[in-house]
């Protein structure tokens, strides 16, 4: 009985490590459809607001990359178009708009990953991504006199914010990802939406 049990530990040893994990989930080849935002921020007398929507977005998946048992469906910004706009009231005003094309406002190099869809090895999925542009807008700013004078001017160079996160939220294969995202704190407020159609 000894030697039975000793060669089965002997046995056991030799086997190969087996990685537990959920099956691979079925990526889609690209999503297409509408991203939106809004952004708010209140300082003292001044108010900045913002809002943007892309449209004919296309999210084009070039790399499915295994990871512990889990699986990460990574996609590239191949397509979009950006509509902009900010403004400022308060002691201070300007407004400005801008129209652009977003796969090339992110670059070739992006700073973090657009968008990519995860699964961990308990099966659990989640959806990735930071959409963030290397653009800049002029606008000219009007600032009231206190003591009645003149209004004075200034040309300021606005940066975008990020225009989504995706916030980790749930996605099933197959079905469109449709919901938003929240960010706030007592002056600040950033809210995301995306409506995306899996497709080819």
């Amino acid at each position: 009985m000894k030697r039975l049990a000793l060669a089965a530990v002997v046995v056991s040893l030799a086997l190969p490590a087996v990685t537990l994990g959920a099956s691979r989930p079925n990526f889609a080849k690209a999503y297409r459809g509408t991203l939106a935002g809004s952004f708010s921020n209140k300082d003292g007398g001044e108010t900045i607001k913002a809002q943007w929507k892309i449209t004919g977005v296309v999210l084009r998946r070039y790399k499915v990359q295994p990871f512990e048992g889990g699986f990460t469906g990574i996609y590239k910004v191949t397509h979009g178009t950006v509509s902009y706009s900010e403004t400022e009231s308060g002691d201070c005003s300007y407004s400005a708009t801008d129209k652009f094309g977003l796969a090339k406002a992110i670059g070739r190099h992006p700073t973090s990953t657009p968008f990519a869809l995860d699964q961990n090895p308990l099966g659990h999925k989640t959806i990735l991504g930071l959409i963030m542009v290397n653009r800049k807008v002029m606008t000219t700013e009007s600032c009231a006199d206190p003591n009645g004078g003149p209004a004075t001017t200034e040309t300021r160079t606005l940066a975008l914010p990020t225009l989504v996160d995706f916030g980790e939220k749930g996605w099933r294969p197959g079905r469109r990802l449709h919901s938003r995202n929240k960010q706030s704190d007592r002056s600040e407020k950033t809210v995301w939406s995306w409506n995306l159609k899996p497709g080819h």
